[in-house]
Order: structure tokens, then sequence, then C-alpha cells
């Protein structure tokens, strides 16, 4: 997402300036003096046009200053420019994944080891990790059945790759143990090896109509269409380290209040990894007041896509202060990418 701002909006002496509050803020949560800046980094100008340069970026709405005798901090702006035209992107780390990949047990269950990659990336970010459950249209089936219970009703089961299964009571118009065999094979014949759009696709076409069970093959069937869709409706897995109240961020009252009516509100921050299309792959970073919900004022959100046989199946998310070393959580969402991505094909494959 990008600012309202050109790239070549501020002066190259103003982009380092910038740069240099961003940095030193970020690292040490202090208000940045024009000193600092002169002390920290050779910028090869004196603290005086360093201070210029401040007091004309607080100005142009880049940095802010919290009290009249402190130092300046990033701006929403500030962070977006910085972010946008001035931060260096990190690039993939080999070892990092080769690292990543020996910690990983293949005897974990899916929901475990997405449960396990949130706190992980949590108590490294000191954020709130939400990683969504794998869109489940995109995984295949291994195993349906078709148990009759009594008259009039069903239970159906489903296996997925990955050792993810789906269980739903079916009531269906079958009065008989033989029936449910029946039925059973034949289901079970057209969605072996089907993910949810697969199964789609035929059920207009699949059955013939002087078969006696036809329609209820057809309730089955579809069943499982919806099943499989209503399994993955907004379900993550959300972790967050106690040490994240202990923030300077948080260090007021009221700062720190909202850190709490945000995570009482588990369902507000799975609705927000949940906002976009399930396509689309790129990083998302949204800073302070770009966020439409207010509650999300204080934050800035990442997300970043994972993957399964190179289709989107499922988001990493991540709530920070606005004031995060924004190179390092790029750096490791890319990891945890590529971390979950990696362990999905092998527990599927």
């Amino acid at each position: 997402m990008k600012g309202k701002f050109s790239d070549d909006y501020l002066s190259s002496r103003k982009k380092k300036v910038l740069w240099a509050v961003v940095e030193s803020y970020t690292q040490t949560a202090e208000p940045v003096a024009s000193r600092t800046v002169w002390k920290r980094f050779d910028l090869g100008v004196s603290p005086a046009t360093i201070r210029n340069d401040m007091a004309d970026l607080e100005e142009e709405g880049f940095l802010n200053q919290p009290h009249v005798s402190a130092g300046r901090i990033p701006s929403c702006i500030g962070y977006r420019y910085y972010v946008d035209s001035l931060m260096e992107w990190p690039k993939p780390n080999l070892n990092q994944y080769e690292e990543f990949d020996e910690e990983f047990d293949e005897d974990d269950p899916v929901s475990e080891f997405l449960k396990k990659m949130a706190k992980q990336l949590s108590s490294k970010t000191l954020g709130i990790a939400i990683i969504s459950h794998p869109l489940l249209l995109e995984l295949y089936v291994k195993d349906f059945h078709l148990s009759y219970v009594k008259k009039g009703f069903c239970i159906v089961f489903l296996l997925l790759e990955g050792g993810i299964s789906v269980t739903y009571p079916l009531n269906i118009d079958i009065s008989s143990e033989e029936d449910a065999l029946v039925l059973n094979s034949l289901i079970k014949s057209k969605v072996m090896g089907k993910n949810r759009n697969e199964i789609n696709s035929e059920l207009e076409a699949v059955f013939d109509p002087v078969f006696n069970l036809s329609s209820q093959a057809k309730q089955i069937l579809t069943s499982v269409i919806e099943n499989l869709w209503n399994a993955t409706d907004k379900k993550a897995y959300i972790y967050y380290s106690m040490k994240m109240f202990n923030l300077p961020d948080f260090s007021e009252k009221e700062k720190f209040d909202i850190l709490v009516a945000l995570l009482e509100e588990e369902d507000r921050i799975v609705q927000k990894l949940f906002e976009d299309p399930w396509e689309k792959r790129e990083i998302k970073i949204v800073i302070g007041e770009e966020n439409e919900d207010p509650k999300f004022w204080e934050f800035t959100f990442f997300k970043v896509p994972y993957y399964y046989a190179n289709k989107v199946v499922g988001f990493i998310g991540l709530i920070s202060p606005t004031r995060v070393r924004y190179p390092y959580v790029v750096e490791l969402l890319d990891i945890y990418t590529h971390k979950i991505s990696n362990g999905l094909r092998r527990l599927f494959d």
C-alpha cells in the first residue's frame, strides 16, 4: 500500500533525517532529538541543519513532537514513507529457512503445527500473531465415510490432506444401512482425490437420474461442498506474548487499556485477517490510522500469504505497535511463509 507522497517528495537530506529518526525511535522508544541524530548517524550536516529539517518534517506531517521539550517521533505518515521509500527490504536468507526446517516435527497435526508457529512468531516479535487454518477448498479428500445412525439420519466423515478431518450430522431420506452402504461407495468414488472446486464441478453431471438414490447422492455431495467451505470460515490461531504488556508503547494507561480491549475481541482480530480476497499474494502493511477500525489506530497490521501446491491457502498476520522494526518483521514473515508452506507440503504430500 503506497502513501500519498511520491518517492521524490522529500529532498535527499530530509529522507536521511527521516530514516535516522525512524531507525532511532524504533530501536530505543525514546523521542529523537537533532543532536541524537547528529551523534548516531553520519549525515554530513550540522545539528542545526538537522534540527531545521526535523522541524520541516514535523510541519509536513512526517514527524510528531509528543511534548514541547521532547524530541520527535515518526507519525503514521512518516512510517508509511519509510516503509515505501526508505526501508531496505530484506533479502531471503536460505540458511534461516533451513534452521527453521530442522525444528519441524512431521508428527504434529496441522492445527498444532500452526499454533506452534503462531507462538514462535509472537515470541520473536512481541506482537499478536494470527495464522489462519488452511482454506479447505484447496485440499484434497483422502477418505470419506457415511455412517447410518437411524432412519433419516447419518454422520458424514471426511479426511483431508494433512490429517484434517471434518465430521457433521446429515438428515437424509434413507431408511436402511444397506442404502447407506450403497451411497457411501458411490460418493467415495466421486470425492476421493478431489478438492472442493473439483467436486463442485461434477455436481450436476455425475448421477444417472434412473438411479433410485440419485437425489440423496446429490444431497450428500452438496453437503460435502458446503461443509468444506464452512469449516474454513474465519478460523485462525491467535497467540500473544505477555511481554507485550511491558513494551514502552503501552506504558501509559490509555494505551495499555487500548491493547487490553483489543485482545478481548478475538473475533475482531480474526476478521482483520480475512478482510481481503484469498488471491492476494503480496505483503500487506497497514499503519496506525490507515486502519479503518479505530481500535487498530495504535498498531501496525502485517499480513502475508502461505501456500500449498503453489496456491494461496492461508494467511499469517501480525499486529504490533506502530513503533516496530519494520525490516526485521518483514524478514521474519517471509521466513514463516516459507516455514509454514514447507511444513504443509511435508504434512500433505
